[in-house]
């Protein structure tokens, strides 16, 4: 199969997870792909196929393009109407500047799902947000559920001492959070300070910027690790990297909806809805490291089989196969 894939290339260890499952699909023997970077509503990209010398069987719209805002008309394709597509959503919580948009509400997704529609038109699209069953109904074009993934010959048990009982990195701004039910500035004012009054070591941090090597090794140095949904309750990469890691408890907040398929409370993780709750359960798996460590091991077996980069790839292939 050749596949024409259209991106945005965002740059930098940040988006990594932008281009894991393209990597896997170009490794693959049978499929050729053909990148166009940088395509993107801010430079008006209009693509001529009949100048590109490529017969493409596929033309994909993936996650760097779908990180567009309100101009994605302009992003057009001239010349490959017979070309079957697809589109891989992403994005779907941007709110531009407060300037152009004082509410403050998410407003890019209507106009993404605007231009799928009616300019794209693909025949199955892709996201990894829970409600991608209400973008099916407002387009009328199949959506099937891809969630992130993790890249297992990245993250894993890197052979780290323990150095904090409780960890979190991850932004709090104000806006996102509202949206996302959120409790992290929770964790910064109120958690972390009780934790340590406790005696309890503690890594509370911003978004981070190591490296890829250094970060699994900070998942790896935590007994446990906080995490959240993020904008419109997300399911980030940090849950994955966790699972991955085979040392680290995922302690998340619980929201069955955005859960679902993915990982189950008591088994894969645990979770809480209060920060009493949650400072309770964070005293207990401390105090009994078997129990801890059982559903640690039992998250790592789970990610391995279900949510690598190549199990995605491989969702991807399939759906395409089945609504082409």
């Amino acid at each position: 199969m050749k596949i024409l894939w259209f991106e945005n290339r965002l740059g930098g260890e940040a988006y990594r997870y932008y281009w894991e499952m393209l990597a896997n699909l170009k490794s693959r023997n049978g499929i050729d792909i053909r990148i166009i970077d940088n395509w993107n509503s801010k430079q008006y990209n209009v693509f001529n196929y009949e100048d590109f010398n490529y017969d493409a069987d596929l033309i994909v719209f993936g996650f760097g393009v779908m990180n567009s805002g309100l101009n994605m008309d302009f992003m057009k394709i001239n010349g490959a109407e017979n070309i079957p597509r697809v589109v891989i959503l992403n994005k779907e919580y941007g709110i531009g500047t407060p300037e152009f948009n004082p509410s403050r509400e998410p407003i890019f997704l209507e106009a993404k799902l605007k231009w799928t529609k009616e300019v794209a038109k693909p025949f199955v699209c892709f996201s990894y947000h829970h409600n991608y069953k209400d973008f099916e109904s407002k387009t009328g074009i199949p959506f099937v559920n891809l969630p992130f993934g993790v890249n297992e010959k990245v993250f894993y048990d890197r052979n780290q001492e323990y150095q904090w009982d409780v960890a979190f990195t991850g932004g709090t701004g104000k806006p996102r959070q509202q949206w996302s039910h959120s409790h992290r500035s929770m964790f910064f004012d109120e958690l972390q300070p009780e934790l340590n009054s406790k005696g309890l070591s503690t890594l509370f941090q911003p978004h981070m910027r190591d490296s890829s090597e250094e970060y699994c090794k900070k998942l790896c140095r935590a007994k446990i690790w906080l995490s959240t949904t993020g904008p419109l309750d997300i399911v980030g990469t940090r849950y994955f990297e966790l699972m991955v890691s085979n040392t680290t408890l995922l302690i998340c907040n619980r929201h069955e909806q955005a859960y679902e398929g993915i990982l189950e409370e008591g088994v894969h993780c645990v979770m809480f809805d209060t920060k009493d709750e949650l400072v309770e359960k964070i005293d207990y798996y401390l105090k009994n490291d078997d129990e801890r460590m059982k559903i640690v091991n039992s998250a790592y077996e789970h990610a391995l089989k279900n949510h690598t980069y190549n199990s995605r790839a491989n969702k991807f292939l399939e759906a395409i196969n089945e609504y082409k």
